[in-house]
């Protein structure tokens, strides 16, 4: 009895979930000229291997006729239609660096919304990296983005790698307790990315790496935090449960957490949304101080789901 009175919410909370999806799926479809390609990439009715979805920008995107990466128009939608990562502080960037760069849609996008910015794409998914690398070609972006295979963490070395059966932009480094297939790969930490990348000052950095943010981000000494001007942050709310940070440290695994820490090391933080924090390194900012506890107040009030 107890079951069946849950049924009708639970129906609920699904026909909500799918009209999100389809939502975003027709609101994607707005950022493309070949709608009916693309709708069937998406159904799973693409007869060829891969499916070409031509942006009305004029740019071009590959895309691997698979279950996991029919997910792509999710990203298409944030990026191009929402631009969730168009800030007004970085458009004159020239270096943005892209952590999680998945097929190369925010590098596409980077490259189009900021045209003199040198773009440094990192993914450690050998099949996502080898779309990205082929979609940077077919646009003729090679002089402007630079593919690093790689994944990056809180240590150097070989990592673990938790691929999402269900949509290629959800592989992790954090185990989320799912039965999820592994790889390993090889990582770095985000200062040594910069050093060997000849990085000296990153205008930009975008970063979504599914939960892996967080001993990133506090792994960074202060003085190399002084390098990035700007990050726009997609910040998740599992636990990274095989990390590399003691259980009782879970509790700093939280946008809250994520802000104070960077409130303490020269930024303005603000939140975009439930999942994505900004970053901004305050002398660029035209403001007299900071106000931490001010920081998590929402600036635009949409949400940004996976």
């Amino acid at each position: 009895m107890g079951e069946c009175a849950k049924m009708p919410a639970k129906a609920v909370e699904s026909l909500k979930t799918l009209a999100w999806q389809a939502y975003r799926v027709a609101d994607g479809l707005r950022a493309v000229s070949n709608k009916g390609a693309v709708v069937r990439h998406i159904l799973g009715r693409c007869s060829t291997s891969k499916c070409e979805y031509c942006l009305r920008n004029g740019l071009r995107l590959m895309v691997n006729n698979t279950r996991m990466d029919r997910t792509a128009i999710f990203s298409v939608q944030e990026i191009f239609n929402r631009e969730i990562y168009h800030l007004q502080e970085c458009d004159h960037s020239q270096v943005i660096v892209d952590l999680g760069a998945n097929i190369g849609v925010f590098a596409l996008y980077a490259s189009w919304r900021y045209p003199t910015a040198k773009i440094y794409a990192v993914e450690p998914d050998s099949d996502n990296a080898e779309q990205l690398q082929a979609n940077v070609a077919i646009n003729g972006l090679q002089s402007r983005i630079s593919v690093l295979r790689k994944a990056v963490s809180a240590k150097e070395g070989e990592v673990f790698l938790f691929r999402n059966p269900d949509s290629s932009r959800g592989h992790s480094l954090a185990h989320r307790l799912k039965c999820e297939p592994r790889i390993t790969v090889s990582s770095v930490t985000l200062e040594q990315l910069f050093d060997s990348s000849g990085i000296e000052t990153c205008d930009f950095l975008k970063m979504d790496i599914e939960g892996a943010e967080y001993e990133v981000i506090y792994g960074c000494r202060p003085s190399f935090l002084k390098r990035i001007k700007v990050m726009a942050i997609e910040h998740h709310q599992f636990f990274p449960f095989d990390s590399l940070t003691a259980a009782h440290d879970r509790s700093r695994f939280n946008a809250e957490s994520l802000g104070d820490f960077l409130t303490r090391n020269g930024f303005t933080v603000r939140k975009r949304g439930r999942d994505l924090l900004y970053a901004v390194r305050e002398p660029i900012r035209q403001t007299q101080s900071v106000d931490a506890s001010r920081w998590n107040r929402d600036v635009v009030p949409q949400t940004a789901e996976k």
